[in-house]
């Protein structure tokens, strides 16, 4: 009898105003002030023989380096197994620049990871789980063939490829108390544009404030950034249906930014609130499991003009800040042609839970679901590592922002998707 208990925290991880932003090279100017908190979560799942935790943090990734320095924390602390620990994060485009971050805001993420997991471990309860999986049109295709800016450009394409599942896995107490919710779903959160200053989870923050305020004062929602890579909020500023499509109305003024970064999020949280009601069949006897394995990409030999600079400026730079160690870019840049990253996979019950390193293409996240024989596939990209864009192999011929930035070849995200494969048939 695998008796299921499990534990679920949050802390605050917000870095001091003044803080510069990231997910905008050009976005130059520091923060200047705070939308809503950031936060570092935690889930602990035990069944008597195996623990697993997963830690969701609202920053637009997290750094290599941070992950391992958080979980030998986290084995320290919590005597989790470093191979048990996955760490994401949920690619906020309004968090703190992780580059230009103070050594000490980094050194306490790991150990307000640590803390929340500890914290997590401490309110463990036997439960329940039970889940769903609904649909949500808050996100759409952003490679729009004839757009404005450019073939392929950061413009959305309601006919392009896209996932609106919106997989929910719900956390309960024996007694019926709800503990929590695990959702799953991509979307870029950038509603609230280049132009933003304050620190915020961007639309996520309206999507938790539906959902904690559904719970009590303990409830704690979680959210897994789906495959996102390409995917973008369908805001209404891009006019696809027009011949040809205007450059996005993006708006000046903040009011209209944060009404429609509010619009996108409560369309989402809805959506999970409703998928929540229709769980009515639960799960006590859970089977848990983890499996990690080091997977080597290549480096693509067809190095494009805006990625060659960005490797030039970090050739010879032994100045590598904490957030740095580790990176993708480094290694490049010390004249590697190949380098190691990580896929994991988390088995709970009849969820299987896929953690890939990068921005990865939808397309990648639709095949997981088909190709792994579970009922319930969750997969959050930006986990354990940040290796940044992985489009699909047909983008490399179309073109568009995400091949432009992509130090990978074609074959990548068939050798991250081969690899998760492989692990979920073991568990």
């Amino acid at each position: 009898m695998n008796t299921l208990k499990v534990g679920v925290a949050k802390t605050v991880i917000t870095p001091p105003v003044g803080t510069r932003l990231c997910g905008y090279g050009f976005r130059q100017e520091p923060s200047t002030g705070v939308l809503d908190e950031l936060y570092a979560r935690a889930i602990v799942f035990e069944n008597g023989s195996t623990k697993l935790a997963l830690v969701v943090c609202d920053l637009i990734w997290v750094p290599k380096d941070i992950v391992a320095r958080s979980r030998r924390r986290i084995k320290e602390v919590c005597g989790i197994d470093e191979s048990n620990v996955m760490i994401a994060g949920i690619h906020t485009h309004t968090g703190p620049d992780l580059d230009q971050c103070h050594p000490s805001y980094l050194d306490c993420v790991v150990e307000k990871i640590c803390g929340t997991v500890a914290a997590a471990l401490h309110r463990m309860t036997e439960a329940r789980i039970g889940w769903a999986q609904g649909s949500c049109l808050a996100g759409v295709n952003r490679r729009l063939p004839n757009a404005p800016h450019g073939v392929y450009n950061l413009y959305s394409d309601p006919d392009g490829i896209f996932d609106p599942t919106v997989a929910v896995l719900k956390i309960d107490g024996l007694s019926g108390k709800e503990m929590g919710v695990l959702f799953n779903y991509a979307c870029h959160p950038v509603c609230l544009g280049w132009k933003e200053l304050n620190i915020s989870k961007d639309f996520l923050h309206f999507t938790h404030d539906v959902l904690e305020k559904a719970g009590d004062s303990n409830y704690v929602s979680f959210f897994l950034q789906g495959c996102c890579g390409n995917v973008n909020p369908r805001w209404q500023w891009d006019r696809p249906d027009l011949s040809p499509a205007p450059p996005p109305a993006w708006p000046e003024e903040f009011a209209r930014r944060l009404a429609e970064t509010s619009r996108i999020g409560q369309l989402l949280g809805a959506e999970v609130l409703k998928t929540l009601t229709s769980i009515t069949r639960y799960e006590t006897d859970v089977e848990l499991g983890a499996s990690s394995r080091k997977v080597t990409l290549p480096v693509r030999k067809d190095m494009p003009d805006q990625m060659k600079k960005v490797i030039a400026s970090m050739t010879g730079n032994s100045q590598k800040r904490p957030g740095q160690q580790g990176d993708a870019y480094h290694q490049v840049a010390a004249g590697k042609n190949e380098f190691e990253t990580e896929v994991q996979v988390f088995r709970i019950g009849d969820c299987v839970l896929v953690g890939l390193p990068g921005e990865v293409f939808i397309d990648y996240q639709i095949e997981l679901r088909k190709r792994i024989k579970s009922p319930m596939v969750l997969v959050s990209e930006l986990a354990n590592d940040a290796i940044y864009y992985v489009p699909a192999a047909y983008a490399y011929e179309q073109g568009g922002y995400e091949v432009r930035v992509s130090m990978l070849p074609p074959e990548a995200g068939k050798l991250l998707v081969d690899s998760a494969v492989a692990q979920a048939a073991l568990l």
